[in-house]
């Protein structure tokens, strides 16, 4: 009995020591573990060795995961510093990670890997991803290489791999809360229309005159992305004409017999000329361009045409998703032997993937590139690995995890919109107690406020205000159940000026004053 169990104490050990082998090709041995936990994502760092053919290498193997699927305030986002015109343009992952947050203040990123491979030109195309990206449902490229995967993040938590199909270019045009109100086929770019039912695009890339008897609609463009032969536009109405134009820097205009003559964009409505996309990334709300699939089914591939020299050891980036549904990253340190950095070739990082409970997992862009970030107690970021060109390299977007529920994308409205517009509230006033009072609103759930264009909720016609000493332009609206009623316009704006409490009590006193002078 003694004996028996000392074989299995022996077994226990060898399992901490050891590691578990993914399969018989692979074995981990530990040399350290660290773990921690930061709002809900789990970063694991391991030294060690992994023997993989019989060939033994040193490595330094970082997780970061969280299951997302699970906890709706965890979510996966990208990040990018692209230009809003003419160029791309490459940033650090820190960079990318102030993007998100000046882009959505319901996100604070936790922590995340670099993105896609990218266009290494000096011209305006620099940064420009190699693979498709989508921002938020837009979908800001295409890919260069259209045959290249994506990781699709969807709103529910789950997760899209797979390469997306492309159908043309399409108009979206949403109203003033997000709502979609139609789409448009776009027969073409840079072009006349070919009959009168269809409408076309012009970009600032094109130089002489539109000379036609078209409608013209001329949009002042919020964002471009262009390079000849895929477009990305999105921005507000500047105006309409039948004369000829010339498309000027930072615009687009939207051509059709007729077109906009029914009031589909109006000057309060959001457009955006895209690439259509399907083949399940309809619904994606963030995505990301991938390399190689490495792990199929909870099993490591083990034959790969493409990706960075699958059988040469390099420091590497993957995503994986787990049967539970956890999304995770793993970066691998390399190109650094005397630290214990030898890199792995794709075989092995997808071995390691596997070790780590992958069911799906993709290669990213690596090498240099490799990068992990994770926030730390000073709410600053801390990178994980080693980068091996010796800093955090500018690269062309990040993927990351955050924590923060995502803004839910209105239902379709249609066009014309049936729905009845709240009227507007009236006759805003501050009491006596420094409350903001206005008229109620018939079939108003409640009420957005906005104070010097910081919006709060109000659930009735009296908002309590705590201001300091200042000048305040207030503003209301009334919110309706977007169903069978749309939200209001806002107020006319109420202008509040909080003085400084001696000059209050001053105002008070003299008011006082010149009450009893009038009995008086």
């Amino acid at each position: 009995m003694k004996k028996l169990f000392s074989l299995f104490f022996i077994v226990i050990i060898s399992m901490f020591v050891l590691g578990q082998p993914v399969q018989a090709s692979m074995r981990l041995t530990v040399t350290s573990r660290e773990n921690r936990f930061v709002e809900g994502v789990r970063n694991t760092k391991i030294v060690g060795q992994i023997e993989y053919e019989g060939v033994a290498s040193n490595q330094v193997i970082n997780y970061l995961g969280a299951n997302v699927s699970q906890y709706e305030n965890l979510n996966v986002v990208v990040g990018d510093t692209y230009k809003p015109h003419d160029s791309w343009g490459r940033g650090t992952i820190f960079a990318h990670i102030d993007d998100v947050h000046k882009r959505y203040p319901n996100y604070q990123v936790i922590g995340g890997v670099n993105g896609d491979f990218y266009n290494t030109s000096i011209t305006n195309l620099n940064g420009q991803p190699s693979g498709g990206y989508i921002r938020n449902f837009e979908v800001i490229a295409p890919g260069v290489i259209s045959t290249r995967p994506l990781a699709g993040f969807k709103d529910d938590g789950s997760v899209i791999f797979g390469v997306p199909c492309y159908s043309g270019y399409q108009l979206l045009v949403y109203d003033e809360d997000g709502a979609l109100k139609k789409e448009v086929a776009i027969e073409r770019i840079n072009n006349l229309p070919t009959a009168s039912d269809k409408i076309t695009v012009y970009f600032d890339n094109f130089d002489t005159p539109i000379s036609s008897a078209h409608n013209k609609v001329i949009i002042d463009a919020k964002e471009t992305k262009m390079d000849g032969v895929r477009y990305f536009g999105s921005g507000e109405l500047n105006t309409m004409t039948e004369l000829d134009v010339t498309v000027t820097d930072h615009t687009f205009v939207i051509v059709g017999t007729d077109f906009n003559e029914d009031g589909l964009i109006t000057d309060v409505d959001y457009v955006v000329v895209q690439r259509k996309i399907g083949c399940g990334f309809e619904n994606v709300r963030f995505a990301v361009g991938v390399y190689d699939e490495i792990v199929t089914n909870g099993i490591p591939v083990t034959y790969l045409q493409q990706g960075l020299d699958p059988s040469f050891k390099h420091p590497r980036t993957a995503i994986g998703q787990k049967a539970d549904g956890t999304v995770f990253f793993v970066v691998v340190d390399g190109r650094n032997k005397p630290l214990g950095m030898d890199g792995v070739t794709l075989y092995e990082l997808a071995q390691i993937m596997v070790y780590f409970e992958a069911v799906k997992a993709y290669n990213i862009d690596g090498g240099g590139s490799s990068t992990m970030a994770l926030l730390n107690e000073e709410n600053g970021y801390d990178i994980l690995n080693t980068p091996s060109d010796g800093s955090v390299r500018a690269v062309t977007n990040s993927v990351l995890i955050v924590k923060g529920e995502h803004i839910p994308r209105p239902n379709p409205v249609g066009f014309p919109d049936p729905r009845i517009k709240l009227d507007r509230p009236m006759n805003l006033y501050v009491d006596a107690q420094g409350d903001l009072r206005f008229d109620p609103i018939m079939h108003s759930l409640s009420y957005m406020v906005s104070v010097n264009g910081t919006l709060m909720a109000s659930e009735d016609e009296s908002f309590t205000l705590s201001l300091q000493p200042g000048e305040y332009v207030i503003k209301v609206r009334a919110l309706a159940d977007q169903i069978n009623y749309k939200h209001s316009d806002y107020s006319e704006e109420f202008v509040l000026i909080v003085h400084p409490n001696e000059i209050q009590r001053f105002m008070e006193l003299l008011k006082s004053f010149l009450q009893e002078e009038i009995k008086d």
